[in-house]
């Protein structure tokens, strides 16, 4: 029996799809994330993979750039998204995928992906795999975004070395290139040099950052990056000053790490909503 391996957050969307799956004989597995799905994919060894493109932690053309290196090259994967954003069927083909699928699909034309993917059915019967024929294609729809599937970099500006390392093992398991910097000073040099896609700091350290506003960032070149902050401070109005100097997120210190995720990923597809087609 072949397995599947559905990487969807909406646990209904999940729950249906693998209902449908088994009916069709296949034996179907469920990850909520991104990074719950890169290590089911590791332990499992699906023979196919079924992917959201944004969810909380994980984004999935992070994922797909991550399974080569997990010896999983040649698994096919299938992305499915509720995203209307230009450019993302084409980014899912450089990726590999062999089918894409825009929510609401035809489950029909979803199982006739699956088989050709899998047991080589005749091509016509999965025509309608693909909603954005070529021919129908405007310019515009098939332009590449950068978007996470093309690991995007993320600079962790953080003193506490248990912290740091801890972000950056997670952020990577994501699929996210991670720089690193101990303090503020090192932080904006870092920022400068390597123009990162997304800043997490700490707000007190050795030669703090502070609050890196529009203009700070404008000063950098970087007014398109967002930034998320991290505090043991307690101060008051401190979250509402940060959100009003512009601050992606703010979270106090210990924080939830799957909050911070969800955090990251949806930065960045409101950066990628904003900046990407431009």
């Amino acid at each position: 029996m072949k397995k599947i391996l559905i990487i969807e957050d909406d646990a209904k969307i999940a729950a249906a799809l693998a209902i449908r799956l088994k009916a069709a004989g296949y034996e179907p597995i469920i990850a909520a994330d991104g990074f719950e799905g890169l290590k089911r994919a590791v332990n499992d060894r699906p023979d196919l993979i079924l992917m959201d493109i944004w969810m909380p932690v994980g984004i999935g053309f992070s994922v797909a750039q991550r399974l080569p290196s997990l010896g999983l090259k040649d698994t096919p994967v299938i992305f499915i998204t509720a995203s209307k954003l230009s450019g993302l069927k084409k980014t899912a083909r450089q990726l590999g995928a062999v089918a894409f699928f825009e929510k609401p699909y035809d489950p029909e034309q979803l199982l006739a992906a699956i088989a050709h993917a899998l047991h080589g059915t005749p091509q016509a019967s999965v025509q309608a795999a693909d909603p954005h024929p070529e021919s129908n294609s405007d310019s515009n729809y098939e332009k590449p975004v950068h978007i996470p599937g093309q690991r995007e970099k993320i600079l962790v500006v953080e003193d506490d070395e248990r912290i740091a390392d801890a972000l950056t093992i997670r952020l990577e398991m994501a699929g996210y290139k991670v720089l690193r910097a101990p303090d503020g000073r090192q932080g904006l040099l870092s920022a400068a040099a390597h123009r990162p896609d997304l800043i997490i700091t700490d707000i007190w350290m050795p030669d703090p950052i502070g609050f890196l506003n529009q203009e700070r960032l404008g000063n950098l070149g970087l007014s398109d990056v967002p930034v998320i902050y991290i505090t043991a401070s307690r101060k008051d109005d401190l979250k509402e000053i940060a959100l009003q100097e512009g601050a992606a997120a703010f979270f106090e210190k210990p924080y939830d790490p799957e909050e911070l995720m969800a955090a990251v990923a949806s930065a960045l597809r409101q950066k990628c909503e904003l900046f990407g087609a431009a």
